[in-house]
């Protein structure tokens, strides 16, 4: 989260020093989506909260959700819905060989979040 902030205020302060025209903020958000903001555009609203809250539970390593965001990032037929992210977080769970993830694809299946507390 915070190299995207230092990017973003890299790409101003760039736009600052070579005193570009802000007129066309199209140019700069251009520039955003290529520096990486596009999963803000490919995933629904839906989709972000509940990769964040997979993320601030514990249960997804951030390794995890940036494979998870770049295969949604890939399909080219528009925003990723929720449904579309639960399931590529399952595939990519279970590539996952590293640890044994079968309790949090059954709470992600029976939407049961809450139970991967406990």
């Amino acid at each position: 989260m915070n190299e995207r902030v230092l990017i973003i205020v890299g790409i101003i302060a760039q736009y600052f020093m070579n005193e570009h025209d802000f007129s066309n903020e199209r140019e700069i958000v251009e520039e955003l989506l290529g520096a990486g903001f596009l999963e803000q555009k490919k995933l629904s609203l839906e989709a972000q909260g509940f990769l964040i809250d997979l993320r601030m539970k514990g249960v997804l390593p951030s390794e995890v959700e940036e494979e998870i965001i770049f295969k949604a990032c890939q399909d080219d037929e528009g925003q990723s819905s929720l449904e579309e992210i639960k399931s590529i977080t399952i595939l990519t769970l279970f590539a996952s060989i590293q640890h044994d993830h079968s309790r949090e694809i059954d709470c992600i299946f029976e939407d049961k979040l809450d139970k991967l507390y406990h």
